[in-house]
This record gives structure tokens, C-alpha cells and sequence, in this order.
């Protein structure tokens, strides 16, 4: 583990990636992508658009299959571990005219530690409000989902993702189309996830936040081009290995043209 006293002394378990090939139609996404993330760690996961991104956090939660490697966490394989992950998707991968409540949703985040058709408790529910009140959304627990601003069905689904207590939290481009508000609201919840030794993996396309509010950076082009902290990864040098032509140099600062979220 690292000696930097502002990352917690957490247990010594990881998440490993070996060897990892994936992809979709015959094609790759990734190709043989290898990384160690220590317990606890604040990850940005950054690339060009189609760099595999989705995938990889896809490949997490076994939405799709590894065809070769393998995927360790605490040492076990993916499938051993049935409430440790929890995963917020894009927001445009989710039917927001479904008949529920904020509420309704966020209890759905329960479901996954309980027995098949054991019913919900007092705890589930203090849980679920303990993590709508942490995202602020309290007040507005019974409003339907159709019935939400972006920012607030970002919320949503981060509240769902805290009442499964997870150890491993994966968010797909969580700050796209949000208000400032709602990016706050992510970046202190992860801060406050990392102080209780929870991994956090963010896929996100902007390089600023990511050199500046996380602890280490995974820079994928389909294969892992850089990983570690930040001020080993987001250098000019290594940025244009990822990103290619569209990385265009100002003095000290390498800014991506024209990029857009995967």
C-alpha cells in the first residue's frame, strides 16, 4: 500500500485486472489490458471516444463476457462477491418513463444483500433514506422518475448505488449534461467513499477534473496506454498516445478538439 498519509490505510485487497480481452460482434474493445487498483483508491478512467471505457466497467459487472484474462477482486474472480459492486450507467442507458418513485428506486439498491423472496426491512429503508438524504433528494422521494431534471436522476441512481453498501463503485460519465450542483454533490460523495476505504471508478472525458480530483488515472485507447497518479499520467507526451491528433498543445497544457463522452 501507499505511504501518502492522505489515502486510507485500507485493507490489502485490490482490484485486478490480467490479461483482459473483451469486445462486441467479433471485434475487440479491449485488448489486453492488465492494472492493479489498491482498496480505497479514487480512479479516473479517461480515453478518446470508443476507447473502451463502457466496456471495461461493462466487463466489471459482467454485462459482458471476458474472452480472455480474468477480473480479480479480493483476490476472487468477478461472480464471488454478490453486493460488492454497485454500477450507475449512463444516463442514457436507463428508461426514465419506468413507473417508480425515487424512492422505489433507491430501495432497489437493497435487493441485492437480501434472499430470494425475503422481503425488506426497517434497516433497507433507513439505508435508502440515509442515502437519499446524503445526495439530497429527501424531499422529493416520492416524485416520479419521468418527472426529474437531469442532475436529479444523476442523484438517483448515485443514492441506489450507496444503499448497496458496496466496496467497489463503478459510475459511467456521471458529470455529463449535469448541473454544477449535482458535480459537486458526486465529488464529495466520492471523497466521503474514499475516507471509508471504498473504490471508486469514474468514467469521465474530463482530463481537468480527473487530474485534479482523483488519485490515480487508467488511460485506455482499447489497450491500457498509462496508469498510476496523475502527475505520472496526464503528461503531454502520454496524453497524445491516447489521444492522437486530436491532442493540440498550448505551452504546459494539451487540450483534446472536439471531444466528446463515450
Amino acid at each position: 500500500m501507499t505511504d501518502d498519509p492522505f489515502v486510507p490505510k485500507c485493507e490489502n485487497a485490490r482490484l485486478e485486472f490480467h490479461h483482459v480481452d473483451a469486445g462486441y460482434n467479433g471485434g475487440l474493445a479491449l485488448a489486453d489490458v492488465s492494472f492493479n487498483i489498491p482498496q480505497g483508491m479514487r480512479v479516473a478512467l479517461v480515453g478518446p471516444n470508443g476507447a473502451g471505457k463502457s466496456t471495461l466497467l461493462k466487463v466489471m459487472t459482467r454485462l459482458l463476457p471476458i474472452r480472455r484474462g480474468e477480473v480479480l477482486i479480493h483476490g476472487l474472480p468477478l461472480g464471488h462477491h454478490v453486493d460488492c459492486l454497485a454500477y450507475v450507467p449512463q444516463r442514457d442507458e436507463i428508461n426514465w418513463r419506468f413507473p417508480a418513485t425515487v424512492q422505489d428506486v433507491v430501495l432497489m439498491g437493497r435487493f441485492g444483500k437480501k434472499r430470494w423472496l425475503k422481503k425488506l426491512n426497517k434497516e433497507d429503508t433507513d439505508v435508502a433514506m440515509r442515502s437519499m438524504d446524503e445526495m439530497g433528494i429527501l424531499p422529493i422521494r416520492n416524485t416520479s422518475l419521468a418527472d426529474l431534471s437531469g442532475g436529479q436522476q444523476q442523484r438517483v441512481f448515485l443514492a441506489r448505488a450507496l444503499a448497496q453498501e458496496p466496496h467497489i463503485l463503478l459510475m459511467d460519465e456521471p458529470f455529463n449534461g449535469v448541473d454544477q450542483t449535482t458535480q459537486d454533490k458526486v465529488i464529495e460523495i466520492l471523497a466521503h467513499l474514499r475516507s471509508m476505504c471504498v473504490t471508486t471508478l469514474v468514467a469521465t472525458h474530463d482530463l481537468n477534473l480527473a487530474a485534479g480530483r482523483f488519485d490515480h488515472i487508467l488511460l485506455l485507447n482499447h489497450t491500457l496506454i498509462a496508469a498510476g497518479p496523475p502527475d505520472q499520467v496526464m503528461r503531454k507526451d502520454i496524453i497524445r498516445r491516447a489521444f492522437g491528433p486530436s491532442a493540440l498543445d498550448f505551452d504546459n497544457l494539451v487540450v483534446v478538439d472536439q471531444y466528446c463522452p463515450e
